[in-house]
């Protein structure tokens, strides 16, 4: 698997993996709306366009096809960046893909000598990607349990981070 900057060229592409309003909340929580467009998307990159990123996107290959998206965004003051936007083409789930583009993008996250905590939201509904998290070694801090309205329900999100010293660790 290779991670491959995000661009306007993978626009329709990421924009065909969500269908209706749950599965692009699922994603891209509470700020993005539904149907999410072109605009939106491109905010998105021009985040990153910054001396210090405040966002950077990546789509993930894997045998020349386009298996999966991923965001950090950071903080820099706190020395913490946030995975966010985690997605997994729907022909592509279930097959363990998700374990390998979160590992490179954890390794990019730390790759930043003052990057020491990267932080997550998950909704607790999403078991198999609190799976996946807690497999890569983050912990989990707590719920929010009115943390996002989806139509007239609350969606519960969990907290989870994990710190550089546990991560490095488990390189070595």
């Amino acid at each position: 698997m290779q991670l491959i900057f995000f661009s306007s060229r993978h626009f329709d592409e990421l924009i065909s993996w969500f269908p209706n309003e749950n599965s692009l909340i699922q994603w891209g929580g509470p700020e993005v709306s539904y149907p999410i467009g072109r605009g939106q998307l491109q905010s998105m990159l021009d985040e990153g366009q910054h001396q210090k990123p405040i966002r950077l996107c990546w789509m993930a290959t894997d045998k020349g096809a386009i298996v999966g998206h991923s965001q950090l965004l950071f903080d820099w003051k706190n020395e913490k960046a946030r995975l966010c936007r985690i997605a997994i083409a729907p022909e592509s789930r279930g097959q363990g893909l998700a374990k390998s583009m979160l590992t490179q993008v954890i390794n990019r996250a730390f790759g930043y000598s003052n990057i020491n905590r990267l932080e997550l939201n998950v909704y607790t509904s999403n078991q198999a990607a609190i799976r996946t998290y807690k497999h890569l070694g983050f912990v989990d801090e707590g719920a929010n349990s009115l943390s996002t309205l989806v139509g007239d329900k609350h969606w519960e999100a969990n907290h989870m981070a994990l710190l550089r010293s546990p991560w490095s660790d488990r390189l070595n």
